[in-house]
Order: structure tokens, then C-alpha cells, then sequence
């Protein structure tokens, strides 16, 4: 069977998706979940969900790319949510249709700590071995004006002693660009279903399913200057009462100026909506600066910072700070580093009336060793109660501190229709308002193109 031929400018766009997950890793913010920068990346960073892989790594966040594309979900997780390093999937032969492409995956898991909790007073972390199968299709279709994409994810785990922890997550997502004379625009729109333990929900037991669509437009003044302008809305709810639903709006419109043949840069003004089933609104509005650089496939640079101010229900707060970056270099063929920094706050939905201000980081490095390939990463998120004044809540604010560390290697096998990976995951969270816990994730997985 051929290679599936991608044309590069959409293999791009298309890797920006990743639902779920999530991390990519790091806060449940970037993850339309706002939402790890993240998390699947979620900001991956909590509402997070980051990573490489050949799911598409979906924008969640009203700022940009590569800084999303690392954030991480409060959820453990599933195998292809670890690590870093994705060029083996895509590098898969196969293809069932022109433009389609079904993987399908085995793997088993040892997961040390499957509650993400500090175990009570003489008793230990529940431990558990997980069986997963999963599976995903793409579709990407390119002419010379527009490109399509769709996927759609499943994943089965069984967990052998836990067997009440078992489930599924499942994702889809879709993703219509245009590109012609002096105007481009992209829409994208996914939506998840996750089960299992989140750290974002106290630890707790949930199904969580988020909602998200974005819209991304820029229009060519002159060779020199642009009109860029950005709207994401995301949703985010839970099954049952136990906990409240979030919602965040952002709208962004900037003025750029191309400095150089690598360089464009220039200011602009966000404004952004915070609110949930147990919170008020949270408005903000604030002037920006973005600078993106570019030199061809080598080094890429998307970043944008600024100042948020902010009212809730109408009266005034104080002002916060919002930034993302995102940075990847690529050496040679052999290895490349990225980097992804996001800050931003999104409403809580474990605690009433409470806002996060989320703060995550992503650190990644793969390298090619003849057929196989090599991916490290380290993850940090950290999440800070912001609590309104005119509020009162039902409990302290919880301040939490999450990081982690993963490797992952593999190389195709099978006439390269096959890939066979094994991963390792350590993490640990603290917070002022729980026991620190740690956690170990190590497996293998066999993945298989059709």
C-alpha cells in the first residue's frame, strides 16, 4: 500500500489537533476545558490535554499553537497521551481510502497510583495493570484554495484487579482552512468524552465532556502589514451534580507588521469571558503584544503576552497577566526541542465561586537513532485560587503544583506498517489543601495503519 500523500501546510494544521488529550499535557485551561499547555492539552496544559502524535493536535486556546499543544489533562491518561516524540505514526504506511487513514493500537500499562491521591491513614495507593485498545481515523482532503480534516479517537481500557475504574474516552473533531489572495481563515470544532480519576475534580471519579469551536482569520493589508483576528468558545460540563459546568469566550485582534522576510510582530486587544454553573462572570479586557518568527523548518517562535482587566459581574478586579510561547527548533532530521509556556485563568469547577490562575510549562526532546526514535519531556503546571472579593466560597482556595517527567522510544516494524513503543511516566502533585502523591506509568504499546 502507498503512503498517504499530505500536503505540508496541512499536515501542519492537522497536527495541531489532539483531543484529549491532553498531555499536552499540562492545566485543564488550554484544553477548552479552560482548558499543559495545555494538557489532551485542558491551557496542557489542566483543562488541558499536549503532545506529538499523528492525532491532530487541535487549537483549544484562544493563543496559539505550539504553546497549547503541550498542555496536559487532569486525567491520567492513555498510552499515546505520553511522552514525547510522534513521527513514527505518522511515518505509518497504510491507507484504507484516498485521504483516509485507520491506526489501530494495543498496550498494557502498570499505573502505580490509578486514584491520582494521596492514600489515606494506613492504607496504600491503589495500584493496577490496563489493558487498552484504541483506535483512530483520519481524513484530510487538499486543493489549491481550502483543506478538510476530520478525525475521530477511541479508547478502551480495562483495568484487571479495578475493575470498576474501567472505561473509555472518545473524541472527534473536524477542520475546514482556506487560503487565497489576501485572505486566510481556519475553523475548527471537536468535541470530547473522558471517564476516570482527574486531579482537576479533587481527585474524584468523573465523565467529563467538553465542547469547543474556533474560528481564525487573517486578511493581508500589504506586503508589509496584517489584520489578524481570533473568536474560541469553549464548554465544559460534567454528568452529575456534584460539580458545576465552565465556560470561556475569547475574542483577539491584532495588527501585525512583518519586520523582516522572518519576523512579524505587532500590538493587539483581547477580551475574554470566564463563568461557570457555580460562579459570576468574569470579564477581562486588556492590550496585547505578539511576535512570531519563523526560519523556514528550523526554528519556529509564536508568542503573545499581555495585561488583563478585570470585573466580575460588573465591578472591578484586579488586573492579571496572560502569556503564551511557543518554540520549537529543529537542528537536522536526527532531533529537535520545543518549548511551550502558557498563563491564563479559567473558572473551577470543583470549587464555587473560585477562578485558577494557571501557570504551565512544557519541555520536550526527540531524537532519531537509526529506526528508532527517542522522545523526554518534562511537564509543570502550577494553579493558584483566584477568589473574587465580593465571593464567598464554600471552602479555601486550593493552590496545587503538578509536575512530571516521561520518556518514550519506539521504531517501526513490519514492513513500517507497525509501530511498537515502550513509555515510562513519573509525576507528582502538592497542594495546601491535600497530601502530595506521586504516581509511575510504564507500558508498551503496538500500533498498526491500515
Amino acid at each position: 500500500m502507498k503512503p498517504l500523500p499530505v500536503h505540508p501546510e496541512a499536515a501542519s494544521l492537522l497536527l495541531r489537533w489532539h483531543i484529549g488529550n491532553r498531555m499536552s499535557q499540562m492545566v485543564r485551561y488550554l484544553q477548552f476545558r479552560h482548558y499543559p499547555l495545555m494538557n489532551k492539552s485542558k491551557f496542557f496544559i489542566s483543562n488541558s490535554k499536549a503532545v506529538g502524535s499523528s492525532l491532530f493536535v487541535m487549537a483549544l486556546s484562544p493563543m496559539w499553537t505550539q504553546a497549547e499543544s503541550s498542555i496536559v489533562s487532569g486525567f491520567a491518561g492513555s498510552p499515546d497521551t505520553i511522552g514525547n516524540g510522534s513521527g513514527l505514526h505518522d511515518g505509518l504506511g497504510g491507507t484504507l481510502l484516498d485521504g483516509v487513514k485507520l491506526t489501530a493500537s494495543l498496550s498494557a500499562m502498570y499505573d502505580s497510583n490509578i486514584d491520582q491521591r494521596a492514600a489515606a491513614p494506613g492504607e496504600s495507593e491503589r495500584d493496577d495493570f490496563i489493558l487498552g485498545l484504541g483506535g483512530n481515523v483520519k481524513y484530510l482532503s487538499k486543493s489549491t484554495d481550502w483543506t478538510f480534516g476530520a478525525n475521530y479517537r477511541g479508547y478502551l481500557r480495562q483495568y484487571v484487579e479495578q475493575t470498576d475504574s474501567s472505561g473509555y474516552d472518545q473524541s472527534a473533531g473536524a477542520v475546514v482552512q482556506y487560503e487565497g489572495g489576501r485572505i486566510s481563515a481556519s475553523l475548527d470544532a471537536k468535541v470530547s468524552y473522558d471517564e476516570g480519576s482527574n486531579r482537576n475534580y479533587n481527585s474524584a471519579v468523573v465523565e467529563e465532556v467538553d465542547y469547543g469551536i474556533g474560528l481564525t482569520t487573517r486578511y493581508k493589508l500589504s506586503s508589509k502589514t496584517t489584520v489578524e483576528g481570533k473568536i474560541n468558545q469553549s464548554y465544559s460540563t460534567t454528568i452529575g451534580d456534584e460539580f458545576g459546568d465552565t465556560e470561556a469566550l475569547d475574542l483577539g485582534v491584532s495588527a501585525l507588521w512583518r519586520y523582516s522576510p522572518l519576523t512579524e510582530w505587532g500590538p493587539g486587544l483581547r477580551y475574554t469571558f470566564r463563568s461557570g454553573s457555580s460562579q459570576v462572570d468574569r470579564n477581562t479586557i486588556g492590550p496585547t503584544i505578539k511576535v512570531d518568527y519563523k526560519l523556514s523548518t528550523k526554528v519556529s517562535l509564536d508568542s503573545q503576552m499581555g495585561v488583563d482587566f478585570t470585573s466580575y459581574d460588573g465591578k472591578s478586579g484586579d488586573p492579571s497577566f496572560a502569556a503564551a510561547l511557543g518554540l520549537k527548533y529543529k537542528a537536522s532530521k536526527l532531533w529537535d526541542m520545543s518549548l511551550a509556556i502558557v498563563q491564563d485563568t479559567e473558572a473551577d469547577p470543583s470549587n464555587a465561586g473560585a477562578f485558577t490562575e494557571v501557570t504551565s510549562l512544557r519541555l520536550g526532546y526527540t531524537r532519531k537513532i537509526r529506526r528508532a526514535e527517542l522522545g523526554l519531556g518534562v511537564s509543570y503546571s502550577a494553579n493558584r485560587a483566584e477568589l473574587p472579593d465580593e465571593v464567598t466560597t464554600t471552602s479555601e482556595g486550593e493552590d496545587r503544583d503538578y509536575y512530571s517527567v516521561d520518556g518514550k522510544i519506539g521504531m517501526l516494524i513490519f514492513a513500517e506498517t507497525t509501530a511498537a513503543e515502550l513509555f515510562l511516566r513519573y509525576s507528582e502533585q502538592s497542594s495546601n489543601l491535600a497530601d502530595t502523591w506521586d504516581a509511575v506509568q510504564v507500558g508498551v504499546r503496538l500500533s498498526r495503519s491500515f
